[in-house]
Protein backbone atom coordinates (compact mmCIF):
# COMPACT_ATOMS: atom_id res chain seq x y z
CA UNK A 1 0.00 0.00 0.00
CA UNK A 2 1.58 3.50 -0.92
CA UNK A 3 1.92 5.88 2.04
CA UNK A 4 -0.76 8.40 -0.37
CA UNK A 5 -3.43 6.39 -0.12
CA UNK A 6 -6.39 7.64 1.74
CA UNK A 7 -9.12 5.58 3.21
CA UNK A 8 -10.59 8.50 5.57
CA UNK A 9 -13.73 8.24 3.82
CA UNK A 10 -13.62 4.60 2.73
CA UNK A 11 -17.04 2.44 4.31
CA UNK A 12 -16.17 -0.63 6.19
CA UNK A 13 -17.58 -3.47 5.18
CA UNK A 14 -19.37 -1.79 1.95
CA UNK A 15 -18.89 -5.00 -0.36
CA UNK A 16 -19.46 -7.84 2.42
CA UNK A 17 -21.80 -10.50 1.95
CA UNK A 18 -22.80 -11.79 5.29
CA UNK A 19 -24.85 -14.63 2.63
CA UNK A 20 -22.33 -15.57 0.79
CA UNK A 21 -21.35 -19.01 1.20
CA UNK A 22 -17.65 -20.74 0.36
CA UNK A 23 -17.99 -23.63 -1.77
CA UNK A 24 -15.18 -25.91 -1.26
CA UNK A 25 -13.29 -27.28 -4.24
CA UNK A 26 -13.62 -31.15 -4.74
CA UNK A 27 -10.93 -33.13 -6.64
CA UNK A 28 -11.69 -35.93 -8.62
CA UNK A 29 -8.84 -38.38 -10.00
CA UNK A 30 -7.63 -38.30 -13.13
CA UNK A 31 -9.80 -41.19 -14.67
CA UNK A 32 -13.10 -40.41 -12.96
CA UNK A 33 -12.59 -36.74 -14.47
CA UNK A 34 -11.98 -37.99 -17.81
CA UNK A 35 -14.96 -40.36 -17.68
CA UNK A 36 -17.43 -37.79 -16.45
CA UNK A 37 -16.12 -34.90 -18.50
CA UNK A 38 -16.39 -37.13 -21.64
CA UNK A 39 -20.22 -37.88 -20.37
CA UNK A 40 -20.90 -33.96 -20.05
CA UNK A 41 -19.52 -33.22 -22.87
CA UNK A 42 -22.05 -35.86 -24.78
CA UNK A 43 -24.78 -34.94 -22.91
CA UNK A 44 -24.23 -30.77 -23.62
CA UNK A 45 -23.95 -30.02 -20.05
CA UNK A 46 -21.46 -28.85 -17.27
CA UNK A 47 -19.10 -31.21 -15.21
CA UNK A 48 -20.34 -29.66 -12.31
CA UNK A 49 -23.85 -30.37 -12.85
CA UNK A 50 -23.52 -33.77 -13.28
CA UNK A 51 -21.40 -34.55 -11.03
CA UNK A 52 -23.65 -33.16 -8.72
CA UNK A 53 -26.72 -34.71 -10.29
CA UNK A 54 -25.30 -38.18 -9.60
CA UNK A 55 -23.99 -37.60 -6.62
CA UNK A 56 -27.88 -36.44 -5.57
CA UNK A 57 -29.41 -39.39 -7.08
CA UNK A 58 -26.62 -41.80 -4.95
CA UNK A 59 -28.17 -39.78 -1.62
CA UNK A 60 -31.49 -40.21 -2.39
CA UNK A 61 -31.24 -43.84 -3.28
CA UNK A 62 -28.84 -43.79 0.39
CA UNK A 63 -31.82 -42.05 2.37
CA UNK A 64 -34.56 -44.39 0.75
CA UNK A 65 -33.20 -48.05 1.27
CA UNK A 66 -30.96 -47.31 3.97
CA UNK A 67 -26.99 -47.05 4.40
CA UNK A 68 -27.10 -50.73 5.17
CA UNK A 69 -28.39 -52.12 1.84
CA UNK A 70 -27.09 -48.99 0.10
CA UNK A 71 -23.36 -50.18 0.91
CA UNK A 72 -24.08 -53.95 -0.05
CA UNK A 73 -23.95 -53.14 -3.98
CA UNK A 74 -21.07 -52.89 -6.97
CA UNK A 75 -20.71 -49.19 -5.91
CA UNK A 76 -20.48 -49.49 -1.65
CA UNK A 77 -16.24 -48.38 -2.24
CA UNK A 78 -17.76 -45.26 -4.14
CA UNK A 79 -20.34 -44.50 -1.82
CA UNK A 80 -18.02 -45.43 1.50
CA UNK A 81 -15.18 -42.81 0.12
CA UNK A 82 -17.90 -40.55 -0.99
CA UNK A 83 -19.48 -40.31 2.60
CA UNK A 84 -16.33 -40.33 4.30
CA UNK A 85 -14.87 -37.48 2.82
Amino acid sequence: MRQHDDFSNGERGKFSNPNAQFKLPVCLDEQVQGYMSAKADAKGIDLSDLVNNLLKREIAIIQAVGWWVATRNPLRSFRATVLAH
